[in-house]
């Protein structure tokens, strides 16, 4: 099974039994899949393990890409593993960044994670600390993405983005 949700910000409160009591039935071979801005990977140190960590003993698989309010520099730290043949950061063993334009079967689906978004309220950040220009993908992920594409030939079932583009 599949779950779909968007922009935690870092409040995985909709993850509580008592929000999401579907998960009871979950098991880790299920999926729920954060479209941008999870935030479980926001100060880069030992302040996220302990939401990571409950992140991780929750029933199912956690899985994002990437929105504009991510710490780039961070989620780049971490080691990159396989996972339903895409590219993911390894956050914990259930908690894992989808890889701008990597494809995964995902439960039956050829699913396209490409995120990123450009941040609207950029003047209000500071480069290194709230903002990344790396929130946008370059064109060397573009490039990938479309050879990604290529080995599927164009055809997915869905893809996940954080911000569509215009």
């Amino acid at each position: 099974m599949i779950y779909v949700t968007g922009d935690c910000h870092g409040n995985f409160a909709r993850f509580e039994q008592k929000n999401f009591p579907e998960q009871a039935n979950m098991t880790k071979d299920d999926t729920v899949i954060i479209t941008g801005d999870c935030g479980g990977v926001w100060f880069g140190d030992s302040r996220d393990d302990e939401t990571l960590d409950w992140l991780e003993r929750l029933p199912f698989t956690l899985a994002f890409v990437c929105g504009n309010h991510e710490n780039y520099d961070a989620l780049a730290r971490y080691p990159v593993a396989e996972w339903r043949g895409g590219k993911v950061h390894c956050v914990r063993p259930h908690v894992l960044h989808l890889m701008r334009g990597e494809v995964f079967d995902i439960d039956g689906l050829t699913v396209l994670a490409m995120g990123g978004a450009a941040s609207n309220d950029r003047q209000y950040r500071r480069e290194g600390r709230s903002w990344w220009p790396e929130e946008m993908p370059s064109e060397e992920e573009m490039e990938h993405c479309r050879a990604s594409l290529d080995r599927v030939s164009w055809r997915v079932d869905c893809v996940v983005t954080h911000e569509a583009p215009a």
